[in-house]
């Protein structure tokens, strides 16, 4: 199996227990530098493992190993964008977008947000709950996007800067986390809500091969009113394989 993702930490040795947090694994890092750590203390710097009986996904790299090892990531690659997880020291930065007023935008919750509330969010996030920024090619955040689980299914959000729309970022890294999502996890649809006025965001999850279900009255409440929202999904079997994330066969 050929690996072409510089991002990539190969996972060599491993010792899978009944409870994941109790995970033992030996990084083979970069550097050549061996350490142990277990899967919390990964998650902790924001490096997730991916452990599938049939496939192994590595940001833009996908393959059928003949033998069980693991991957571990911190950057999921597209063409134009990738998506990279938001890590603690990047809370400063996401508070600032958060409490932009334009950020958001005028179909999205009106909220101000310390960095001290933002942290304790963070804390708690799940481990199927994650948070990432948008970046372009040269490392420039545009904006963010991120998953959490409903049932058995997850539930997508995302925002681009107002300079930055409609340059067709926001529509990669939905496919990019699609692709991840569907990869990754035992679920049967990603969905995704949006304001029945928010024709860009809809336009955005259409090109992402999302279907619309319908119409939730008196879905959120923000600015002011109660207004009525649009559920989009995607099931497994309507996404039928990557549409960004590639798969590389062994030579």
């Amino acid at each position: 199996m050929e690996i072409r993702n510089s991002n990539v930490t190969l996972i060599d040795k491993h010792k899978l227990m009944n409870d994941d947090r109790q995970t033992t694994v030996i990084m083979l890092l970069q550097q050549r530098d061996c350490k142990e750590a277990s899967s919390s203390a990964l998650e902790e710097r924001g490096i997730h493992m991916l452990f599938s009986s049939a496939r192994w996904f590595c940001g833009k790299v996908i393959a059928e190993p003949k033998q069980l090892f693991g991957l571990a990531f911190k950057m999921l690659e597209g063409k134009n964008v990738n998506l990279r997880v938001v890590e603690k020291e990047d809370l400063p930065l996401a508070a600032e977008w958060l409490n932009k007023l334009d950020f958001f935008g005028e179909y999205n919750p009106l909220m101000q947000m310390s960095k001290a509330d933002l942290q304790k969010m963070y804390d708690n996030l799940s481990p199927d709950e994650r948070w990432f920024f948008i970046e372009k090619k040269d490392g420039s955040k545009v904006g963010n996007i991120g998953h959490r689980p409903v049932g058995k299914a997850q539930e997508i959000g995302y925002a681009v800067l107002p300079s930055e729309r409609k340059k067709g970022h926001c529509s990669e890294a939905v496919m990019i986390m699609v692709d991840y999502l569907f990869l990754s996890k035992d679920i049967v649809r990603v969905q995704a809500h949006t304001d029945v006025r928010n024709d860009g965001s809809q336009k955005v999850l259409g090109k992402a091969g999302f279907k619309k279900e319908g119409v939730v009255r008196k879905d959120a409440f923000f600015w002011g009113e109660w207004r009525d929202g649009c559920l989009y999904s995607i099931l497994r079997e309507e996404w039928k394989e990557p549409r960004i994330l590639t798969r590389t066969e062994k030579k």
